[in-house]
């Protein structure tokens, strides 16, 4: 990830060289987090609205990008379960000026 509004989700090489933005994306995409079998990453992006914060998952080639759960509240850290069967994620809204978070669940594209 790089900054805080225009974020991107980066791979490369374990050196640090080759680096590829699989996101290109003007919103934040941030929180990466690779699929048990490595084939996919969830993120949590604003690319629909700037206001909420959603997760989506893509290949490891940054095609194929599908949003995977929709909420009205700040979806953020997605991880997979060892399965690769559910993607655990935090929700938190604001609430008499402190936060109200939650863990949610989404299932994955197949």
């Amino acid at each position: 990830m790089v900054g805080e509004k225009d974020s991107e989700v980066f791979v490369a090489d374990p050196d640090g060289s080759h680096a590829v933005n699989l996101t290109r994306n003007p919103a934040f995409d941030g929180w990466p987090a690779w699929s048990p079998d490595g084939k996919r990453i969830a993120f949590a992006s604003n690319r629909a609205d700037m206001a909420v914060w959603q997760i989506y998952v893509m290949d490891a080639d940054g095609s194929h990008v599908t949003r995977v759960a929709e909420t009205d509240g700040r979806a953020t850290v997605p991880r997979w379960s060892a399965d690769g069967a559910q993607i655990y994620f935090t929700i938190c809204k604001k609430v008499d000026g402190g936060a109200d978070c939650h863990i949610h669940r989404a299932a994955p594209p197949h």
